[in-house]
C-alpha cells in the first residue's frame, strides 16, 4: 500500500500507514500512520504524522502539516507553516505560506493568502491576492496584491468592484464616476 522513493523519504513510516505515495528527498519523513497521502517534492510534508486525504506537491510544500485532512496543495513552499488545517485548496508558490489551523480556504496564485494565519473560508485568486489579510474569514479577493479588482464578504453577501469596502450587495467604484450601489 505504500510507495516511497527518495533519500530518507518516509523515514518513520509505521505499520498501519495505508495508501501513501512519498516521492523526493525527505518527503514525508515523519509520517507514521497517515492514510491516503500523495506527497511529491523535496522535504514536502516533512513533519506530517497522521494526516489523511492529502495531495501535496512542491519543494517544501506542506512542510509542517501534522494531522490535517482533505487538503490539496501545489507549489513550492505553499502551505509551509500549516499544521492542522483541513479542506483547503492552495495552488501557487508560497500560497498560504503562514496559515496555521485554518480551514476551507481557497488560495490560487503565487503568494495568494501568504500572510493569512488563522482566517477560514476565504477565497483569494491572483498573484498576492489577499496578501494584506492576516486573520479575516469569509473574504473574497480577486486581484494582484496591489489592486484588488473584486472584493467580497461571504457573511454579508456584499461584493465590491474597485473598492475594498463594499457597502451594498453590489458596489462598484471608479475614480472618475464615483460609487454606484
Amino acid at each position: 500500500d505504500c510507495t516511497i522513493i527518495g533519500c530518507s523519504a518516509g523515514g518513520n513510516v509505521a505499520a498501519g500507514a495505508t495508501n501513501i505515495v512519498l516521492y523526493g528527498a525527505n518527503a514525508g519523513y515523519n509520517v507514521t500512520t497517515a492514510h491516503r497521502i500523495v506527497a511529491i517534492g523535496s522535504t514536502v510534508a516533512l513533519c506530517m504524522t497522521t494526516a489523511t486525504d492529502q495531495v501535496i506537491i512542491g519543494t517544501n510544500a506542506g512542510r509542517c502539516v501534522l494531522t490535517c485532512a482533505g487538503n490539496v496543495v501545489v507549489g513550492a513552499h505553499a502551505f509551509y507553516n500549516e499544521c492542522a488545517g483541513s479542506y483547503n485548496t492552495v495552488i501557487g508558490n508560497c500560497a498560504g505560506l503562514t496559515q496555521k489551523g485554518a480551514t476551507t480556504n481557497t488560495f490560487i496564485g503565487a503568494l495568494a493568502g501568504a500572510l493569512d494565519s488563522t482566517g477560514s473560508g476565504n477565497v483569494f485568486v491572483g498573484y498576492k491576492a489577499g496578501c494584506a489579510n492576516t486573520t479575516g474569514s469569509c473574504c473574497l479577493i480577486i486581484g494582484n496584491g496591489t489592486c484588488d479588482l473584486i472584493t467580497g464578504d461571504f457573511n454579508t453577501g456584499n461584493v465590491g468592484i474597485g473598492t475594498v469596502t463594499p457597502d451594498g450587495t453590489l458596489h462598484a467604484f471608479t475614480a472618475s464616476a464615483g460609487s454606484v450601489t
